[in-house]
């Protein structure tokens, strides 16, 4: 019979990076790095191993960047709560992904940022949408307005709400040649894909009824 107790090894690792002898603030972001599903149950999980990444960083960036986020808060699939003043526990937030945000605190270097890729910068987004960082938040919608594709603004537009891109996502993917594949459909939905169709057979329709008619 399979064991369905949730019972995690806890591994405690200070960040070989982030981790200041003169840091005020001690933050532990808590992955669960193994997870197998139950054979007799879908519904249950049996969760291996979390591996817990210790930071120890000055408080100042967490109030500056952070100031919403209250002793006990809980959002999606994350949550945050401190266990004392200067210990703050993290869950649903990878390391990977806090370490990009931390890099923007402590760059390795001042003429660019250490996210570069599309991915990254949703990591960053992710994050500063989690924990309630408007000014890192608007900075990765800025570089992420920069790389993404229309498909991945809308989708990730209504994920994290970032409405400014939806409707010239949609308009890009109107005017563009090749149709909406199988996975761009599922990333936009049923309605989102239907829609561009259907504008796109309208603006076909009236190109054609234009060049007809004589006036190009």
């Amino acid at each position: 019979m399979p064991n369905n107790t949730f019972s995690p090894q806890n591994l405690l690792k200070p960040h070989p990076r982030f981790y200041f002898a003169d840091g005020g603030l001690t933050i532990q972001v808590s992955f669960c790095c193994s997870l197998c599903f139950s054979s007799t149950d879908t519904n249950r999980f049996n969760i291996l191993q979390v591996t817990d990444t210790l930071y120890k960083i000055h408080s100042v960036f967490i109030q500056q960047h952070a100031p919403r986020l209250p002793p006990s808060t809980q959002h999606g699939t994350a949550a945050a709560r401190y266990g004392t003043s200067s210990h703050l526990q993290l869950y649903g937030v990878e390391p990977s992904q806090f370490d990009l945000v931390l890099s923007l605190f402590y760059p390795k270097s001042l003429l660019k940022h250490e996210p570069e890729s599309v991915y990254e910068w949703l990591d960053v987004l992710h994050v500063s949408c989690t924990l309630h960082m408007p000014e890192i938040f608007s900075l990765a919608v800025f570089q992420l307005t920069l790389l993404a594709s229309p498909v991945q603004k809308i989708e990730w537009g209504h994920r994290y709400n970032v409405k400014k891109w939806l409707v010239p996502a949609f308009m890009e993917l109107v005017g563009r040649m090749e149709d909406i594949n199988l996975e761009e459909k599922k990333k936009i939905g049923e309605r989102g894909a239907t829609m561009i169709q259907s504008l796109r057979q309208e603006m076909k329709g009236r190109v054609e009824s234009f060049v007809v008619s004589g006036d190009v």
